[in-house]
């Protein structure tokens, strides 16, 4: 009878360790839980009095996998997956992927650097004096984008 209990502590230590692996974010944090994981395998292996395969699964998948694993991670650097697109500035529609429902994209201009929102990039496009404007959905033109282009059209572009 204890040794039913003590196994179905150990598995329920197991199983929330494996959770833990797959749905952590931090890659280290996945690794210590991995390591929760292979130490409940070798807790289970003792109850069923294979004290051998407990003490490899500890020496060689604990000690040496999870310490591998855990300096792998360590040495190697992170960037989440918006920090590479902040750097290049590479839109979605390169990489193949459609832009959002609802959202109009006419034509693809570069972000200026350290733009995070729309505001702020029409701004910048304001400052530099681009005349370009970011469209947001069910936005109307403004009268004076429209006056400005019928007087161009009337004096032949000339100002």
């Amino acid at each position: 009878m204890l040794d039913e209990i003590v196994f179905l502590v150990l598995a329920a230590i197991t199983v929330f360790g494996a959770l833990k692996v797959v749905s952590e974010d931090e890659p280290v944090h996945a690794a210590i839980f991995l390591g929760l994981v292979l130490l409940g395998v070798a807790g289970i292996y003792l109850t069923l009095s294979a004290e051998f395969l407990a003490a490899i699964q500890i020496l060689i998948y604990v000690g040496a996998v999870t310490t591998l694993i855990l300096f792998a991670v360590m040495l190697t650097t992170h960037a989440s997956p918006m920090e590479g697109f902040a750097e290049d500035r590479t839109p979605l529609a390169a990489l193949g992927v459609d832009a959002p429902k609802g959202m109009d994209v006419e034509e693809v201009e570069e972000v200026p650097e350290g733009v995070e929102t729309v505001e702020e990039a029409e701004r910048e496009a304001d400052r530099e004096g681009s005349g370009h404007t970011i469209k947001k959905e069910g936005a109307e033109p403004e009268a004076d984008d429209e006056a400005d282009t019928d007087e161009d059209d009337e004096t032949g572009g000339r100002a």
